[in-house]
């Protein structure tokens, strides 16, 4: 259950207000989001009378005009104040769009209007006269508060009291039986989900779905060959019943691009859908990503004399013979009838895709496809098997950067095989580690990824090793990029291209990372065409002067978070055995500030960063001015004892990359100040 606590008055949490309020209906627009989302508490408890659940980081009401319940969530501060989601209607936006759908709102003209009014009604800047014309006269947003205060209260209400009592909860569960989400049924005919989230580090069970959903059944999926789908999970219990092996979807045909679909790749699998336009829709959505994913397709035809929404469950209680319906199901190609379409989305539908997850924090993003590059002895293969390694072996950490998922590693080598056993070693030796029984698995064989069959088969041996070990792929590794393209031209577009989508299918097809280790140009550069690297959501540069112990990494592109920084590593000798001497490549440790030369510390820079922002919600911001005591520089300088000109060069670089910005805080006092915009 979500807590919540008495509002404080609405005035003590607005922005100060003008002394007198201007007459003339003229707002600044960016003023008025960024007080907003410095006050999203405030609002909300203010649009909904207090209806709506506060927990520490987020406000739960009923829906978007504040009927109680709990199914749309509000975030009330960080990265994302002001976002929300309606988990009932797959519906969400920003602090705006809340306020625009509360007032029943759309177009551009009244989005205008609605800044005028949040303005005029809740920060009281401006005064709104309305038209002498009573006809013309429209409903302001207190007097709409004031309706909804009297038509549902001023106290937040559970679920239970709008919905009535659960009638059913079918609860979602990984492969090894772990309780990862549940959906609840109320009658009439109202589902909620609910999953286990992390706030401030802590594990919560929470209204909400998982950014990517599982499929229903999921432990039964993983061990079966040939699956039915089905609408609903009620549906596929009933069905199971008759010893078949059953799945459906969390939140129906709305979540076909939300599922993690790769639990059925390379199974047969026989959909059974409802019996009219949805069900028709679910089934075609669902036949696309089926066929992506290497499935035999069977279709239940829906008898003729069957009426409109008749589904599996409706066979079952007249008394007929679901087994016989199964029977008859004929397969097809994977290609859905009609012209084929390309998938789109809305704004809406952009904005509910999932955040980007970090594999390696701010540097590998899960789903991507990268590069460790280097010359010959810069230590990319080391650098990339131990990275391998700390994967499957449950390491929190690689180098500074949080590894927020482990998993299993197939590693496609065949350069240095022999000596890899050794490398395995010095590896575990340093860390303390043991991979013996850790889910990496080696691939020796030749394999072309410019011939289907071969990517056919190397899919077909992925898929034997998920099933063996039943735990998802983290990553896979190509070492050498080079020796999977024998007879391609490198700098060939066409040839790259082939390797890019061959590369594509694996990720696709598996969810993980891969990540290819290849060679540098006489010039440095990612060697081959620009195809690569421009398809790599990440490049990594290796650097070493010949036989030097000690080299760097550069972040030549990293997607989504700060590139252009370099980390200092070292080659540490280990002896695996009395005869053998082997290496294990590992980050240099922090130094501070260096001595004051250079840039301090990544985590340093991420603390001034933090301060920065601080700064601008306390209402004092740093500023570029010099002669004011939030001068920036010198508030750097003395903090974190650095000397002026690394201070000035980290706030002219973050300004230039768009990290942070100077802008007006308060438009009254005329407070101007750095702000956050971008993590690094």
């Amino acid at each position: 259950m979500l807590d919540f606590n008495d509002a404080p008055k609405q005035d003590e949490l607005r922005a100060e207000k003008p002394a007198q309020p201007r007459r003339d209906g003229k707002v600044d627009k960016t003023d008025i989001k960024e007080r907003l989302n410095a006050d999203v508490r405030g609002f909300v408890q203010w649009l909904y009378s207090g209806r709506a659940f506060m927990h520490r980081t987020e406000a739960r009401i009923g829906n978007i005009l504040g009927e109680a319940g709990t199914s749309l969530c509000i975030e009330l501060g960080g990265v994302n104040a002001g976002q929300w989601y309606d988990h009932a209607t797959d519906e969400g936006g920003d602090i705006i769009s809340l306020y625009r759908g509360f007032m029943g709102y759309s177009g551009i003209s009244e989005f205008d209007r609605s800044l005028r009014e949040i303005a005029a009604d809740y920060f009281h800047d401006i005064v709104l006269d309305q038209p002498a014309w009573t006809a013309a006269r429209r409903t302001t947003p207190s007097e709409k508060i004031a309706v909804n205060k009297v038509k549902w209260g001023d106290k937040p209400r559970e679920e239970e009291e709008v919905l009535g009592a659960p009638i059913a909860t079918f609860r979602y569960y990984d492969i090894d039986n772990n309780l990862i989400a549940a959906v609840t049924r109320y009658e009439p005919k109202t589902f909620r989900p609910w999953c286990w989230r992390t706030v401030d580090g802590e594990k919560k069970w929470m209204i909400g779905s998982p950014a990517v959903r599982p499929l229903y059944h999921l432990p039964q999926v993983a061990k079966a060959t040939e699956i039915v789908l089905v609408e609903g999970e009620g549906k596929a219990d009933d069905l199971a019943k008759f010893g078949v092996v059953t799945t459906s979807i969390m939140g129906g045909a709305n979540a076909v691009d939300k599922t993690n679909w790769l639990p059925l790749s390379m199974k047969k699998v026989c959909i059974w859908a409802d019996n009219d336009a949805a069900g028709r829709a679910f089934a075609q959505a669902a036949i696309a990503k089926l066929a992506q994913i290497g499935c035999k397709i069977w279709v239940v035809p829906v008898p003729a004399d069957k009426p409109e929404k008749w589904d599996c469950a409706d066979c079952i209680r007249d008394g007929g013979d679901p087994m016989a319906i199964l029977a008859s199901a004929v397969e097809i190609n994977g290609k859905p009838d009609g012209p084929p379409i390309f998938d789109y989305l809305d704004v809406k539908g952009i904005k509910s895709k999932p955040d980007p997850v970090w594999l390696i924090d701010g540097l590998i993003n899960e789903m991507s496809l990268g590069f460790i590059y280097g010359p010959p002895g810069s230590l990319k293969t080391f650098i990339a098997l131990g990275m391998a390694l700390s994967f499957v072996s449950g390491q929190q950490k690689w180098w500074d950067r949080d590894i927020n998922r482990n998993g299993a590693v197939i590693y496609l080598c065949r350069e240095g095989v022999a000596s890899l056993k050794f490398r395995i070693m010095a590896w575990e030796q340093f860390h303390g580690a043991e991979a013996d029984d850790a889910p990496f698995f080696l691939i020796e064989s030749n394999i072309n990824f410019m011939a289907v069959a071969d990517i056919n088969m190397l899919l077909a041996t992925v898929k034997a090793i998920v099933d063996k070990i039943k735990q998802p792929i983290a990553a896979i590794f190509v070492d050498t990029v080079s020796r999977v393209l024998p007879g391609a031209k490198e700098n060939a577009q066409e040839d790259m291209s082939l390797f890019v989508a061959a590369c594509d299918a694996v990720k696709q097809a598996f969810g993980c990372v891969v990540i290819g280790v290849h060679h540098s140009n006489k010039e440095g550069g990612f060697r081959g065409s620009t195809v690569m690297p421009g398809a790599g959501d990440f490049l990594i540069e290796t650097r070493r002067e010949p036989g030097a112990m000690e080299g760097s990494i550069f972040a030549a592109k990293i997607k989504d978070s700060e590139d252009g920084w370099e980390q200092t590593f070292r080659a540490e000798k280990i002896a695996v055995n009395p005869a053998k001497l082997s290496l294990v490549v590992v980050p240099v440790p922090d130094q501070g500030k260096r001595d004051g030369v250079g840039w301090p510390s990544r985590q340093v820079c991420k603390d001034i960063l933090t301060a920065i922002q601080k700064q601008w919600t306390d209402g004092k911001p740093w500023c570029f001015a010099a002669n004011s005591s939030r001068n920036a520089v010198n508030n750097i300088m003395q903090r974190w004892s650095l000397k002026r000109e690394v201070a000035a060069d980290i706030l002219a670089t973050w300004t230039a990359k768009g990290i942070i910005a100077e802008d007006i805080r308060d438009v009254h006092s005329h407070v101007k100040g750095y702000r956050k915009l971008l993590d690094i």
